[in-house]
């Protein structure tokens, strides 16, 4: 067909019926294979499979250490439930171990002893330097 001709209705309609004419041939002979395209294309590239391993491994790695993450979280507050409630237990049902601590406490303070707890402190018997000086300042001297 030259570039002078037109393309007719009736042109147009012979080229579609001899398409329809292969293609029921080829369908004929090999089914639906005939129509599926399974060549690849040379041209295809092939895929970075170290980017992708590098990819999943630190996907897995991110989800592994935001698992952690939470069950860390999950454990302090879990923990911290178990100390409130314990708390709660003792103001309400306290043990006579928690008496008796308070009311040592109580008469320390009415005493006037140490309210505190001691701790590391051994330094009761013990005097200062300034104690030794009787309250002077060094730079009076």
């Amino acid at each position: 067909m030259s570039n002078d001709e037109l393309l007719t209705d009736d042109y147009v309609a012979g080229l579609l019926a001899q398409d329809a004419k292969d293609c029921s041939l080829k369908y004929s002979a090999m089914g639906m294979e005939a129509f599926r395209d399974n060549k690849k294309p040379s041209t295809m590239p092939k895929p970075n499979t170290r980017f992708l391993r590098h990819i999943i491994k630190d996907t897995d790695t991110h989800n592994k250490a935001l698992l952690a993450k939470e069950a860390a979280e999950s454990k302090a507050r879990l923990q911290d439930l178990e100390h409130a409630e314990e708390i709660k237990r003792r103001k309400t049902n306290p043990n006579a171990k928690d008496i008796r601590r308070r009311q040592m406490g109580d008469i320390q303070a009415i005493l006037g002893g140490r309210t505190g707890r001691r701790g590391n402190d051994d330094d009761w018997g013990r005097s200062t330097r300034r104690d030794k000086d009787d309250g002077k300042d060094r730079h009076e001297r």
